[in-house]
């Protein structure tokens, strides 16, 4: 759906885990279906053996009508859907155990709501703001504060566990990945590519120009923040 497709039904999205190793890639077992769409940046963070990814149902043409899912077991469960505003981001902490979500209400206010994964269930908290952040939000290395930039300049500091909120002066920027669900290219350029969904998948590596330069990543979770301001 997100190429324009005219066949928009019956949609039959498969999960697989593929290792990349010396530039060579290994093609793992079928994870789990899931019977609609599938966006390809999905979130992966080893550490939690989940997978967090956008989908949509079928007939449905890419639009705002998406929600955000969470597959543990081989099962897919709905962590937040549309029902209560467009979904502008969601953004995974850095340990891959909490995410925060921009809603836009579609009433000139923009809904902040953060929460804890928990098996299979999402605890949160709203903040809401009529403006939309110039940057962020953005998450600290531990996972305990969010930050939100808004279009003045002023940073806002919000406690990811009581919503509580500050003025800060600065704004970690490097705390966000490539987009908002993690991206499709890893740091260092590389991305996967196959020429048809039977052909075996290659290595490509992305030339290094200006856009991908600027845009901020996570390579190294260990040291994330260690440079910020």
């Amino acid at each position: 759906p997100l190429d324009g497709t005219t066949l928009k039904r019956n949609y039959t999205s498969t999960f697989r885990l593929l290792t990349v190793q010396n530039e060579s890639v290994n093609v793992g077992p079928e994870l789990f279906t899931f019977k609609g769409w599938v966006r390809s940046d999905s979130v992966y963070p080893l550490n939690t053996r989940r997978i967090i990814f956008i989908g949509g149902e079928n007939d449905e043409y890419a639009g705002n009508e998406h929600a955000i899912y969470m597959n543990a077991d081989g099962t897919a469960t709905t962590l937040m859907d549309s029902s209560n505003g467009d979904i502008v981001q969601c953004i995974p902490s850095a340990d891959g155990q909490r995410l925060v979500f921009l809603i836009d209400t579609g009433t000139d206010a923009y809904v902040l709501r953060a929460g804890e994964l928990s098996d299979a269930s999402l605890n949160l908290f709203d903040w809401q703001t009529e403006i939309l952040p110039a940057a962020g939000p953005t998450w600290s290395l531990d996972g305990e504060t969010i930050f939100i930039q808004n279009a003045g300049g002023d940073v806002i500091e919000v406690d990811a566990k009581t919503g509580s909120r500050n003025a800060t002066r600065n704004f970690p920027a490097c705390f966000r990945p490539a987009t908002s669900m993690g991206g499709d290219f890893s740091d260092g350029g590389l991305q996967l590519y196959r020429e048809s969904p039977d052909a075996p998948y290659t290595v490509n590596r992305v030339p290094d120009w200006k856009p991908f330069r600027n845009v901020p990543r996570i390579s190294d979770p260990d040291n994330i923040g260690a440079n910020c301001l």
